[in-house]
């Protein structure tokens, strides 16, 4: 590459070997000789690649959309919902040309600027003006899911539609995995309702919680994103909005930033009210009861942070006070027995 022809075999093969105690200086220096045996058009790849690449792509579109106009659909923004991708996304829509469509799908508000907790986020009108025609999708409500099923597969009744209505809370991702289930032969009962015995995990209602909680969840599953995991599972958690309780199961002192660091990549996180976004709760509840789940050192530190700190907040409210019937014996109160 132009690295070892900028510096030769030898001086390569003596630089490996040592190269991990060079100083910045050293690097400097590498780098310089490196940028000499570069082009112009090079340089610019090596100074900003991953720029580069994405006005590369969207060249790429734009050329082929020549040929023919192009409608390219991104139906889950949040799979780029970080400030590097979103970035690169739009860059890739400047160089695609006026041949090529969008349409992207997200929870949040992407066509207008807003303050996220504390990152601004720069919406898609100031980039594209008058370009962006923002839609905004309602959930699905009785009429329309016996339509959906009407087309998709086969009628259904009002009973039928309220009980999915229930479960999928409109949401047209839910709907559809219900309908193709339904189209395999799988009751309607066992798709719509949790069942009474046997493993839970194993039923056509789970594995629908299970593919929405991961849908949602699909930028912290890997290992990497494991305090991610934790925040939003500690949120699910909660009953109420207790900022003490959640800040002892996560194990930090300073729970605003982290929470406000965390809205800013996941749009579920409604970090000023210490919550989850309702939809997902709903589904997140059911998918930690899972056996499988519930067993996970990650959701057992969690537990065993929170019943410490309730053991706690009991001891001290209960400080000082004796047991009731011993008081009552104290003050010479007996108590009649049943006859």
């Amino acid at each position: 590459g132009p690295l070892a022809a900028a510096l030769g075999g030898e001086t390569t093969e003596r630089l490996a070997k040592v190269g991990i105690t060079l100083g910045a200086e050293g690097l400097s220096q590498i780098n310089r000789l490196v940028i000499k045996a570069l082009t112009a058009e090079e340089q610019e790849i090596y100074a900003r690649p991953q720029e580069q690449l994405a006005v590369a792509l969207g060249q790429g579109l734009a050329a082929a959309a020549k040929q023919r106009p192009l409608v390219l659909v991104l139906d889950t923004y949040e799979i780029v919902d970080q400030t590097l991708c979103d970035y690169a996304l739009r860059q890739v829509i400047q160089a695609s040309g006026g041949q090529t469509i969008w349409v992207i799908a997200g929870r949040a508000n992407l066509a207008d600027s807003e303050q996220r907790g504390q990152i601004y986020f720069r919406g898609y009108r100031q980039d594209f003006s008058d370009q962006v025609y923002p839609v905004q999708l309602r959930e699905f409500g009785l009429e329309e899911i016996q339509q959906f099923f009407a087309k998709q597969v086969e009628p259904i009744d009002a009973t039928q539609a309220e009980a999915l209505s229930r479960f999928s809370r409109g949401i047209p991702f839910v709907i559809n995995l219900a309908a193709e289930l339904w189209a395999k032969g799988v009751p309607f009962e066992e798709i719509t309702a949790a069942p009474n015995q046997g493993d839970a995990t194993q039923s056509a209602h789970y594995q629908i919680i299970k593919a929405m909680s991961q849908r949602f969840l699909v930028h912290c599953l890997g290992p990497e994103h494991r305090a991610d995991r934790q925040t939003v599972f500690g949120l699910a958690m909660l009953r109420r909005s207790e900022a003490k309780l959640l800040r002892a199961m996560l194990d930090v002192e300073a729970l605003e930033p982290r929470l406000q660091e965390l809205q800013s990549r996941y749009s579920f996180i409604l970090a000023e009210s210490l919550q989850l976004d309702n939809k997902l709760k709903t589904f997140l509840g059911e998918y930690l009861l899972a056996p499988v789940r519930r067993s996970e050192p990650l959701l057992q530190e969690i537990n065993q942070r929170a019943l410490s700190w309730l053991d706690l907040r009991i001891e001290q409210a209960t400080a000082g006070m004796t047991d009731r019937a011993d008081r009552l014996a104290e003050e010479g109160i007996k108590f009649r027995q049943p006859a």
